[in-house]
Order: structure tokens, then C-alpha cells, then sequence
């Protein structure tokens, strides 16, 4: 009978053992995940934003590809859904402040009002860094 308990009590730490186990892989797959989607949205809005934003400034809306420009806002556009989708309000926050200053930077901007879109540009970045960094451990 002993040996019948001590079986079933090793069968049953087992059975916790495998579940635990299976429990925190999900998991860890889980946040691999997420934070493949929050780099992805952050290079997918980063590029085009940094690529309009030298433009509308050296070229001015009318001396673009129109055909590129709207691809690029397109993308952008995309990328901002998922931002809105996986970031902290704060991020979004200075991302939709960013986008309302490209919408008006143009050649004619002053080059402090440049100046400053490209520094919230920078701190832009630097916040999706943190949050990317800060949200999981690596494996």
C-alpha cells in the first residue's frame, strides 16, 4: 500500500511538474510575442515618419512622389493602429503630437519649429526603446 501511495504522490508531482512547465513556456511565448509586435509597430512607424518627415522639410509636399508619399502614410497609418494598440497612452500621446507637427512641417517651417519636431521625433524613439526594453526580460 506504502508503495501505491509513494507512486501515485511521484505521478502526481510529475503531472504538476509538466503542467507548471507547459504553463510558463505559454507564457514566456506569450510575451516573446508581444514584444515582436511592439518592435514591429515601432520600426513600421518609424520609418516612414522619419523618411516624410526629411522630405516634407527638404521638399515640401509638392516636390514629393505623391505615389510614395501616400504609401508612406499609408504605412505609417498602419503602424500608428498598432502602436495605439500595444503602447502606454503617454507613447501614443507624443506619437499623435508628432504626427499633427509633420502634417504642418513644410520647407517654409522655422527652423526652430523643425528643430523641435525632431526633437520630439528623438524622445519618441527613446520612449518606445524603454518600453520595449522595460516590458520583458530576454530569454
Amino acid at each position: 500500500m506504502d508503495k501505491l501511495i509513494a507512486g501515485s504522490l511521484g505521478a502526481l508531482v510529475s503531472m504538476a511538474a509538466v503542467i507548471l512547465g507547459a504553463w510558463l513556456h505559454g507564457v514566456r511565448e506569450r510575451r516573446q510575442w508581444r514584444r515582436d509586435q511592439m518592435l514591429r509597430a515601432a520600426v513600421d512607424f518609424i520609418t516612414p515618419t522619419r523618411y516624410l518627415l526629411n522630405h516634407y522639410r527638404w521638399l515640401g509636399e509638392e516636390g514629393m512622389n505623391q505615389d510614395d508619399r501616400h504609401e508612406r502614410r499609408g504605412r505609417m497609418q498602419n503602424a500608428r493602429t498598432a502602436v495605439h494598440l500595444l503602447y502606454s497612452p503617454p507613447v501614443v500621446q507624443l506619437m499623435e503630437e508628432l504626427v499633427s507637427r509633420l502634417h504642418e512641417t513644410t520647407p517654409a517651417t522655422a527652423s526652430e519649429e523643425f528643430d523641435r519636431t525632431q526633437e520630439m521625433f528623438r524622445d519618441l524613439v527613446k520612449r518606445l526603446r524603454v518600453e520595449l526594453g522595460g516590458r520583458l526580460s530576454t530569454p
